[in-house]
């Protein structure tokens, strides 16, 4: 369906005005769309450097240079940033080298503990793999993953028996008994206050005399009532049967004794 505008020319608003004025009105347009195009990369690009870690902070880092990357970081620096070639953080270049630079504040400042390289390797492979056992307690106690493997199919206990770090694996083994001992203790406390919520809502529910509670109350009194009927005439049967073999074996005695 077409309407009467369809065939109407599009006009702007700069066609009203003279050949000249339009053509500034024109440039003007341009302009403001190439700065903001221009400011657009700007950011980008700003972006993307902040997300790559440079490889001279990365240096500095491996160094112990601690002034020159937290200049770095104060500047806005992101701490999570990985080098650009092998994606490896300041955190792993501390693990690395057994915090050359204080690990402490780089956990402090929002650094991820479980980052990864391009091979798949985290702060804790590499203080495993290059045998730093007080790193591993640092970063286990900041809630580092026992478990996590590499591309290789790795864990960090692997990467310390295959180099020989034997200090290392038996600090793993005790970090991970200590965790299943946690587990195992967060997991007694919350069934213990799962059935102590329990009895508590029907201890409760008893003394207010809900309908529930009285419900519960009559059918545990019916069942004692019910046992204790069937005992009894259970006891009364065994005794009356008892009694009548009693009698029948007197009977048969005399009557033997009788015919002697």
């Amino acid at each position: 369906m077409r309407h009467v505008w369809d065939d109407l020319p599009v006009r702007h608003v700069w066609d009203d005005l003279p050949c000249g004025m339009a053509a500034i009105v024109d440039n003007m347009i341009r302009t403001t769309r190439a700065a903001a195009a221009l400011a657009a990369e700007e950011d980008a690009r700003k972006a993307k450097e902040a997300a790559v870690l440079p490889i001279e902070i990365f240096v500095a880092g491996m160094t112990g240079d601690s002034k020159v990357v937290f200049d770095w970081l104060d500047r806005g620096g992101d701490i999570n940033a990985g080098e650009e070639v092998t994606q490896a953080t300041l955190l792993m270049a501390a693990a690395v080298t057994g915090a050359a630079l204080p690990l402490e504040l780089l956990i402090a400042k929002g650094s991820n503990i479980d980052s990864r390289d391009v091979h798949g390797q985290t702060a804790l492979i590499f203080a495993a793999l290059y045998g730093h056992a007080a790193i591993l307690r640092q970063l286990a106690a900041a809630g580092a993953a026992l478990h996590l493997v590499c591309h290789a199919g790795l864990t960090a206990e692997q990467h310390a028996t295959r180099a020989g770090h034997w200090e290392c694996v038996c600090e793993l083994r005790a970090l991970e008994r200590a965790q299943a001992r946690r587990s195992d203790l967060t997991l007694t406390l919350t069934l213990t206050l799962t059935l102590t919520r329990t009895r508590t809502r029907t201890r409760h529910a008893d003394r207010t005399g809900s309908a529930r509670g009285r419900r519960r109350r009559r059918t545990r009194g019916a069942c004692l009532r019910t046992s204790r009927r069937r005992r009894s005439r259970a006891t009364r049967r065994s005794c009356s049967r008892g009694s009548r073999a009693a009698a029948t074996s007197t009977r048969r005695t005399r009557r033997r004794a009788a015919r002697c």
